[in-house]
C-alpha cells in the first residue's frame, strides 16, 4: 500500500493557474495506443480519477469518449469545469479514488493521469472493481521527467533539497505495486514527450508542483534564486527543455 499524504486533496489549491498553463500534456500517439489496444470507441465511458484541471480528460474527449472527471480538490475541479463544461462529453464529481461517487458497473475504463501516486492502492482497487463493468480497463499514466541531461540532473539536485519532494515523488510507486491492481497481465508502454520553456514559463512549471515552496515560505527566496541560476546556466537561445518518458500502465480489472 502507498502511504497517502492526508493533505493530498488540498495541496494543489494554490497552484491551479500554473498547473493549467505549464503542466505537460500527453502524446496523441499514447492516447491512440490506448484506443487501439483496448478497442475503445465513442461508446466508451471513462472515469478520469484525480483529473485535476482536465489535461488528460480533454484528450480522452478528443478521442470521442464520454468522461466523468473525478476530482476532490475544489479549486482544481472548478477550473476543469470552467474549461470543459460546455463539452457534452464532460461531467465532473467531487469524488476520490477510494470513493468516486459513481454507480456500480457504470464505466468501461478508469484512468489516472499523474495522480496514481496519491492513491491508497488497496482501497482504490476495490472502488475500481465496483464501478467498472466486466472486463473493464484501468490505465495509469505518468510523465516521468528524465534526468540524464546536465540540465535535468541539476534540476533534480535542486529539488532534492526540498523536504516535501521525497514525500510525494511519483517514482515512489513501483511496477510491483501497480501490477496488483490488474486481474491479468499489466501492459507497460513508453512514449517520448517534452516541453520547451522560456524563463517565465520555466518558473511557472516549477511552481506548479505541490512540493515547491510558496512565496510566504522561509525557503522560497533561496529556492527561487536557485531556479533562476539554473536557467542562466543551462538555457540556450533563452530556452530550456524538459524531456519526459510518458509511461502507461494498463490492463483489465475484473
Amino acid at each position: 500500500m502507498v502511504n497517502v499524504d492526508s493533505s493530498s486533496t488540498s495541496r494543489f489549491s494554490d497552484r491551479v493557474q500554473n498547473y493549467t498553463q505549464y503542466r505537460p500534456s500527453y502524446p496523441v500517439s499514447a492516447i491512440q495506443w490506448i484506443v487501439d489496444q483496448y478497442q475503445l470507441s465513442s461508446k466508451t465511458q471513462v472515469a478520469d480519477i484525480g483529473s485535476g484541471t482536465g489535461i488528460f480528460t480533454q484528450l480522452l474527449m478528443d478521442a470521442g469518449m464520454q468522461v466523468t472527471a473525478v476530482e476532490p480538490n475544489l479549486e482544481m475541479r472548478l477550473e476543469s469545469d470552467r474549461l470543459h463544461s460546455t463539452n457534452p462529453l464532460y461531467s465532473s464529481v467531487a469524488g476520490t479514488s477510494e470513493s468516486t461517487l459513481l454507480e456500480d458497473n457504470s464505466v468501461d475504463m478508469v484512468t489516472a493521469a499523474q495522480a496514481g501516486h496519491w492513491f491508497d492502492l488497496d482501497k482504490s482497487k476495490s472502488e475500481f472493481q465496483r464501478i467498472l463493468r466486466p472486463k473493464g480497463v484501468l490505465v495509469f499514466i505518468w510523465n516521468r521527467r528524465m534526468r540524464h541531461s546536465p540540465f535535468q540532473s541539476a534540476y533534480e539536485s535542486v529539488l532534492n533539497t526540498l523536504p516535501e519532494y521525497a514525500k510525494v515523488n511519483h517514482t515512489n510507486v513501483d511496477d510491483t505495486q501497480l501490477a496488483t491492481l490488474f486481474s491479468g497481465q499489466m501492459v507497460r508502454k513508453t512514449f517520448a514527450n517534452g516541453q520547451e520553456f522560456d524563463r517565465e514559463s520555466f518558473r511557472g512549471r516549477v511552481f506548479s508542483s505541490s512540493y515547491t515552496p510558496n512565496p510566504d515560505d522561509a525557503v522560497y527566496d533561496a529556492f527561487s534564486q536557485k531556479i533562476d541560476q539554473l536557467f542562466d546556466v543551462y538555457s540556450k537561445n533563452a530556452k530550456v527543455t524538459f524531456l519526459y518518458d510518458t509511461q502507461i500502465y494498463a490492463g483489465h480489472v475484473d
